[in-house]
């Protein structure tokens, strides 16, 4: 067992997070590129997202292509009850990996620009839908004995600015919540990675770019960005991607930063509540 030529170990994927991944946002771009690979390795995909008709169509290259399994969930994440919801539809299955894409924004406005409903729909779609699901996933995963959650994040996450106080803020706290969810369950056999993307050409920013009038330029291939997710998921709680002037050694020692960060928390944090954890 080992990886491949494209750093991926695809027997250690089988073994640890099958038989069965769920992919929220899995319509088009990286879910896209994530539901394709882990297929290409055996594993059985439920593909999640709003446009059934593209689910569909996409479920049938899988079985057709793979030779796997599929299940297609047409589900707005953004509603109050769509991490139930996704549980019970998947309750029959052994889910053994969680992946976490949904959450673009698709308008790139000031804050007052927009209804308060809009970004409340985002922040539901991001954080409440994520943590109710991973907490779902997560606990027949405790039962099983080992699974995986990956968690995508954004560069955006890491600090705030003009046209994305929402969307920063739901990415920091997807970073955080997973940080934190890696040191909690890492002890039992589930491992938790948050990967922060660069800016990725996937249609939906392109989209956004192109009604904004700009040209999408210098984005990374969403191919790329999915590859390095399934090669770090396993390896440590956060994954920040090189983008913009930041080089490869540089985002590694951010990530191995934030790493030694959590560690320190979780020793300040047992010192606390010792006695009290089960």
């Amino acid at each position: 067992m080992g990886a491949g030529p494209d750093g991926i170990d695809g027997v250690r994927l089988l073994e640890r997070y099958g038989p069965w991944v769920v992919i929220a946002g899995a319509s088009e771009g990286m879910g896209r590129d994530y539901a394709r690979m882990l297929a290409g390795h055996g594993l059985n995909c439920v593909l999640v997202s709003r446009r059934k008709a593209l689910l569909d169509e996409q479920a049938a290259g899988l079985e057709r292509d793979h030779g796997i399994r599929t299940r297609a969930i047409a589900l707005d994440l953004s509603e109050h009850d769509a991490a139930q919801r996704l549980f019970d539809l998947t309750s029959d299955l052994d889910v053994g990996l969680y992946i976490s894409n949904a959450g673009a924004d698709p308008r790139g406005a000031y804050f007052l620009d927009c209804p308060i409903g809009d970004w409340l729909g985002m922040l539901q779609r991001n954080t409440a839908t994520v943590m109710g699901s991973c907490h779902r996933f997560a606990t027949a995963m405790k039962r099983r004995g080992r699974g995986g959650i990956l968690i995508m994040a954004s560069g955006a996450g890491l600090g705030g600015g003009p046209r994305l106080a929402v969307y920063s803020a739901t990415k920091a706290f997807e970073i955080a919540f997973a940080e934190s969810l890696w040191s909690e369950l890492g002890p039992h056999g589930i491992d938790v990675t948050c990967l922060v993307a660069p800016a990725t050409d996937t249609p939906a920013l392109r989209r956004l770019l192109e009604r904004s009038g700009l040209k999408p330029e210098g984005l990374f291939a969403s191919e790329e960005v999915a590859r390095t997710g399934l090669r770090e998921l396993g390896r440590g709680p956060t994954y920040i991607f090189p983008f913009a002037d930041v080089t490869p050694e540089q985002a590694a020692a951010h990530s191995e930063a934030r790493r030694e960060r959590v560690e320190e928390v979780a020793r300040s944090s047992a010192a606390m509540f010792y006695g009290k954890d089960d």
